[in-house]
């Protein structure tokens, strides 16, 4: 299911169906505190998130939320901080950060999550790009030879 919006502002609730497994949201302009009406869809296993789907610079993830999320795309997103560990996405396979200029970095805890197989990132900031690195250098150094990163189309 893909839904987009030109409006922009708060929420009171956006009710998507409790079954849906794959999701995009484009242009919608949630707040990142909003964030959980989509964190707490309990079959939710691929969410991409594309050019203002969600407004704000910082996005705080819950451990309470995503328990089932697989793929997560973040694809030219004006957001600066991103700060969530292990437990927040915890059956995490592939993470794809594209476009996403402002980003400073993925968070290294990230790298930690049992089921994650691929980190991709393509034409983001240097940052970005070293975080990616960072957290591929600490899972070789624990003994994980499984988690693959792929950097490409560097910004800057």
């Amino acid at each position: 299911m893909e839904f987009q919006s030109s409006f922009k502002g708060e929420f009171a609730a956006i009710n998507f169906p409790v079954n849906i497994k794959k999701l995009t949201l484009s242009k919608i302009g949630l707040p990142w505190k909003n964030m959980s009406i989509i964190g707490t869809l309990p079959n939710l296993e691929n969410l991409k998130l594309v050019s203002d789907a969600f407004e704000g610079r910082r996005w705080k993830a819950n451990d309470d939320e995503f328990k089932k999320l697989k793929f997560l795309q973040l694809d030219s997103l004006k957001l600066i901080q991103w700060n969530a560990s292990s437990d927040d996405f915890p059956r995490l396979r592939r993470l794809v950060v594209r476009n996403c200029y402002y980003l400073e970095e993925i968070p290294s805890d990230l790298g930690y999550i049992p089921t994650l197989e691929m980190i991709k990132v393509h034409s983001c900031g240097n940052s970005v790009n070293g975080s990616a690195r960072r957290i591929q250098e600490e899972q070789l150094e624990i003994g994980n030879l499984d988690l693959k990163v792929i950097v490409s189309g560097s910004y800057w």
